[in-house]
Parts: structure tokens; sequence; C-alpha cells
């Protein structure tokens, strides 16, 4: 997507997402994320733009539903464990296969059961250098497709 975005600033959406959950979310951030022109193009100072309607993930709000629903599922798998070995290491701690179990679980919920959007108006403008068009990098827009990661 940076190619075109005039410095071609890195916008992180290349980087591999450290765990399953992550790369849950991402995929359905990426999933989610569209754009649908609004009016007409206009003149600027520095070439022409047009406004976008972009709806995407909220991730926050995904994310911190993430954290309810895991600590019920971890206390429901505690409650129904035969043996606390199923649940627990031997250093009386949560095994790390269980919580990632968890984890993903809860994320899954959490998309299909508490997914929210942001939707917002965000100008796309263009400019005309070394013979091409180049999207300027305006902030809200860089967010927008980097789900916040750019930088």
């Amino acid at each position: 997507a940076g190619q075109r975005i005039l410095g071609c600033p890195d916008l992180g959406v290349d980087r591999q997402a450290e765990s399953e959950v992550g790369r849950l979310i991402w995929a359905a951030y990426q999933e989610s994320l569209s754009f649908t022109p609004e009016g007409a193009c206009y003149a600027t100072a520095s070439g022409i733009a047009q406004n976008y309607r972009v709806r995407y993930l909220d991730r926050n709000a995904v994310t911190a539903r993430l954290r309810e629903r895991s600590q019920a599922l971890l206390e429901e798998r505690v409650a129904n464990a035969q043996d606390t070995s199923q649940v627990y290491d031997e250093n009386n701690e949560y095994r790390a296969d269980v919580v990632m179990e968890v984890l993903a679980q809860a994320a899954q919920q959490a998309l299909q059961e508490d997914a929210a959007y942001v939707e917002l108006v965000v100008p796309v403008s263009l400019t005309y250098e070394n013979g091409a068009w180049w999207v300027l990098p305006e902030e809200q827009l860089l967010a927008a497709i980097s789900g916040g990661l750019a930088g």
C-alpha cells in the first residue's frame, strides 16, 4: 500500500503478528477495511483530493473484550478440570498451551460477538511530482490503512 504514498512510509502492514491471536485480529482488520468515495474530487494547494468514507474493525474494542473473555474462559477451564495438571504447570502457573488456546478462543468469540467498527471520512490528497501522481501521507489516512501501526 505504501508504494504510491509520497515518501513510501513504513505502514507496518508487512510485519507478522507474534501470536495466533494477533494474526487472527489483524486478518479480521484487513478484511474489514473498506473505502467508499464521497462527493466529487476537489482542487487543493498541492494537487487534488477526494473524501472517502473509511470503515474498519475497532481493534481496541476487540482487544478490550479479549481480556474479559479470556479471564472468564480460564476460570471455566479451572472449574471444569478433572485434575489441576490439565490447567496448571509444576510451578502452579497456567500452562502456556492452555493460555494460548483460551486466548485464541476468546479472540474468535470477541470477533464474532463483540466486533465494533470505526467509520470516518478521510481526505485522500494527491500531488503530482516527478512525472507521477502520489498520495500525500496524511496521518488519518495512514492510521486507517495501517491499523495504527504506521511509523
